[in-house]
């Protein structure tokens, strides 16, 4: 685990989704959060969404209370 430079909290880097090469940075604690499901079913109902509560871990940007600093 690594610290955030600006407030100290204790953060974790992850390679992004889209570009390998970039870094995310995460809070290290998860957070309960809501995600959306999407299921194609033939019928009626076209498109059903299903909400699921689970563990998320969030952009550390999102919380960190010196994340003006660091804006480019």
């Amino acid at each position: 685990m690594s610290e955030c430079r600006s407030c100290g909290a204790e953060v974790m880097f992850v390679p992004s989704a889209k570009n390998h090469d970039r870094k995310m940075i995460l809070n290290v604690k998860p957070a309960k959060g809501v995600v959306l499901e999407s299921t194609a079913v033939f019928g009626p109902e076209l498109n059903v969404v299903h909400a699921r509560v689970m563990d998320v871990y969030t952009d550390h940007h999102a919380t960190c209370p010196n994340a003006k600093e660091w804006k480019r």
